[in-house]
């Protein structure tokens, strides 16, 4: 509740959230943190950078939802190069502040997450944050995408195709005409009608 009701403050509870954080108690930084975010403003963005070089795995998940919630391209190039931390909770939040300010510099690592994770839940949060990059790029690999067995997944790079406005893509959509999940196909249909 003592968050919650800082956070109503807006920019005025925001110097006694960034002394908290400087403080760097470990029961109050994470929600202040939040709280940063939630508040929106852009003046927390170099304290929270600089407490993401040094916050443990735990905190850094968090640093990247308020980085993320700020939208400041400032923060982006720390962003991305998280996409390819070993934590994967730090993994999928940056993937999702990404997914906030979509930048074409995010293609590469986003395309290895893809490729290579195992989880579920990260590729499918890689694939929306890649097709908000609009990348043409992508198009191959989210076809490829489209023969697994995760519907959730699955749902991802239909709703991803139907971003990308090529031809290769809407191809792909029309191929899914005749899939048995009729969420999937209703999903193309939407694609198709964007693209």
């Amino acid at each position: 509740e003592a968050m919650a009701a800082v956070v109503s403050l807006g920019s005025a509870g925001i110097p006694e959230l960034l002394e908290i954080i400087e403080e760097r108690n470990p029961l109050t930084i994470g929600d202040s943190v939040i709280a940063l975010g939630r508040i929106g403003d852009q003046q927390a963005v170099p304290s929270l950078l600089m407490t993401l070089n040094h916050a443990g795995v735990g905190l850094r998940p968090r640093i990247l939802e308020a980085l993320g919630r700020l939208g400041d391209r400032c923060a982006l190039e720390r962003i991305i190069g998280l996409l390819d931390d070993p934590d994967e909770s730090v993994r999928l939040h940056a993937i999702q502040a990404v997914q906030r300010m979509p930048d074409r510099r995010a293609e590469k690592p986003i395309l290895r997450i893809i490729e290579q994770s195992q989880n579920p839940e990260l590729k499918r949060q890689a694939v929306l944050a890649l097709a908000s990059t609009g990348s043409t790029k992508a198009v191959p690999i989210l076809s490829s995408l489209l023969r697994e067995a995760d519907i959730a997944l699955k749902t991802a790079v239909v709703e991803a195709l139907g971003q990308i406005n090529t031809i290769e893509a809407s191809e792909s959509l029309v191929g899914l005409l005749h899939e048995a999940d009729l969420s999937i196909v209703l999903k193309a249909l939407a694609g198709m009608r964007r693209s």
